[in-house]
């Protein structure tokens, strides 16, 4: 795994369900009005629908997560989170 580039390069499934799994690790079921579904697929919509312009050229990234998103810094603190887990 690449935690030098961990943002860019961290799979956007997992990601995604490391979300879920912390949530479910914190007993957590609702997060004001928002149940964890809701927050999933937001998250889910947010990760997958990321599109930068480079050269005039427009591209969708199909790994990782927009640097200096709020989320990524979520997402990549509950996956690796587990990462750690698994090696301790």
């Amino acid at each position: 795994m690449d935690v030098m580039d961990l943002y860019t390069m961290m799979p956007q499934t997992e990601g995604i369900l490391s979300i879920r799994k912390m949530l479910n690790f914190l007993n957590i079921k609702q997060v004001n009005d928002l149940k964890i579904e809701t927050i999933i697929r937001l998250s889910r919509l947010m990760v997958q629908n990321n599109y930068f312009s480079y050269n005039d050229k427009y591209y969708h990234p199909v790994r990782g997560s927009a640097m200096g998103s709020s989320l990524t810094l979520i997402i990549g603190n509950c996956y690796m989170f587990f990462v750690e887990q698994d090696i301790v």
